[in-house]
């Protein structure tokens, strides 16, 4: 996110600008929004929100009473005092819906069926969040239409890859019956250690192979996928919500432009069969770029529909002086 201002040519943090971050806890986000809304009166609050419903009073305090735009990504508020929420697709082409399907597409490949129904087992990130909510109702607008799979539901991972092995591994434990796991996202590549702790992480073409599938867990699984250790993940590639969010913040802020109240980023299904290949923009995703130092110029957002002004390397070694 704060590579965003550098590119558009408004000089280093401390100079023209700055930020402040909180916590993802939902007393320190208020308090947080509260304190700052107060002392510093920023230009606008962008939040990664902990609850949808409780941070509605604080948002609309801020808006109405102060005139302080509030942006949201990936878990939003629900207030209409919002000026732009983005987040990842749910349902539709890129969507949740869309890894449900593919999963649905692994079972029916492997004999399960009307003739040979199965169990799947979804892990939940955090009930309280909208994210969560949408990627739970897309995924099961899709399983809740096929008669023969049951999906149980664990308690919440907390989006952290240590609660999600451990849940993982109690949740096989205690239903041995599960076929496949489905993760809501960030920390869902804790489904690989979890079942490797138990015993149970087989080869994708053993016949008691447990499917594991993952909404945007990015790096670790995509290097899971290579390695064969997992089956499929999504991806929001190089579209990052906190970038829209940013990008519609200064488009809105600074620049005086109007902008939509809700931004989609699309999800892009990776497995084996194209994680060699898959694009978004013609670039690779993010969690495909060769790791550590690189210096080629990557777009911040390479798909053209949204419309932002876009920084560019000339304008950056402008500013920048090299």
């Amino acid at each position: 996110m704060e590579d965003y201002l550098p590119r558009f040519g408004l000089g280093e943090k401390g100079t023209n600008w700055t930020t402040f971050g909180a916590g993802f806890v939902l007393d320190a986000q208020i308090g947080f929004m509260e304190d700052m809304a107060a002392t510093m009166h920023p230009d606008w609050f962008m939040v990664h929100s902990v609850s949808a419903e409780l941070q509605v009073p604080v948002t609309e305090r801020i808006v109405n009473e102060l005139g302080i735009p509030v942006f949201t990504m990936d878990c939003g508020i629900e207030s209409d005092a919002v000026t732009s929420f983005v987040a990842h697709k749910f349902e539709g082409p890129g969507g949740t819906d869309i890894l449900a399907q593919w999963l649905v597409d692994d079972l029916e490949s492997r004999g399960y069926g009307p003739d040979k129904p199965c169990v799947v087992a979804e892990l939940w990130g955090m009930r309280e969040m909208l994210t969560a909510k949408l990627r739970h109702e897309g995924f099961h607008k899709v399983t809740d239409t096929i008669p023969w799979i049951t999906v149980i539901e664990t308690k919440d991972t907390n989006w952290a890859e240590e609660q999600t092995a451990t849940i993982t591994a109690d949740t096989v434990m205690a239903h041995p019956e599960v076929v496949a796991l489905f993760h809501h996202g960030c920390g869902g590549q804790g489904m690989v250690p979890g079942l490797e702790s138990i015993g149970k992480l087989l080869p994708l073409d053993d016949p008691n192979h447990i499917i594991i599938a993952s909404n945007d867990a990015e790096n670790a699984m995509w290097d899971a996928v290579l390695d064969g250790r997992a089956d499929a993940f999504s991806t929001h590639g190089l579209v990052e919500p906190s970038d829209i969010c940013f990008q519609a913040a200064v488009t809105n802020v600074i620049l005086g432009q109007p902008v939509e109240k809700f931004y989609q980023c699309p999800f892009l299904m990776v497995d084996a069969s194209n994680i060699n290949s898959v694009q978004i923009g013609g670039v690779p995703p993010s969690c495909g770029l060769p790791r550590g130092e690189w210096y080629t110029w990557i777009p911040m957002n390479p798909l053209p529909e949204y419309g932002f002004p876009q920084p560019s390397l000339a304008l950056r070694m402008q500013y920048m002086g090299y």
